[in-house]
Order: structure tokens, then sequence, then C-alpha cells
């Protein structure tokens, strides 16, 4: 897996067949105060051309998002949509 961050965006790159890589982008990775509504955001998945080096280059858009989506699950529970239950460390 590589990974680049550029400010508040990350990009994450896996294998995902024999010709291409899989980039997944989220966005609004910044420290702040847990109380508050501070999603990390899913911006785009995409797949490019195994050997290029620009890590943050789409050679195929799958998924291109425009709104806040938080992951489904967090900490083992199912969250569902675009807001759930308060995720907390005890």
């Amino acid at each position: 897996m590589d990974v680049s961050r550029n400010g508040g965006d990350i990009v994450f790159r896996t294998p995902f067949s024999p010709t291409h890589d899989l980039i997944q982008i989220m966005c609004g990775i910044a420290p702040g105060d847990p109380s508050r509504n501070n999603p990390v955001d899913f911006k785009l998945a995409a797949l490019q051309r195994r050997g290029n080096v620009d890590i943050w280059h789409a050679d195929q858009v799958l998924s291109y998002a425009t709104d806040e989506c938080p992951p489904y699950v967090i900490n083992g529970e199912d969250i569902g949509g675009n807001h759930g239950h308060t995720c907390a460390v005890r």
C-alpha cells in the first residue's frame, strides 16, 4: 500500500489487478475537537495503470463524491447513512 497526504486530502493506493491499482481519496483529514462533527469524507475511487509514479492520477474513475460519506462501520458498529451515533474512546 502507498499513502500520500496533501493538506487535508489523503490517497491510498493498493493492488487491484495485474495491470491496475486502486486509488481511494479521502478529504477532511485534520485535527479537531472530537465533540464536533468533523467527518472524513470519501472523495474518489479510481483505477490507475500499474507503474504510474503520480499516486494522485486517476485513469478510470469509479466513484466521485461531493458530499460527506463516513464509513459504514466504526468500532464494530453499523452506522448506516450519512450520520450515526457518537464515536468515542473510553
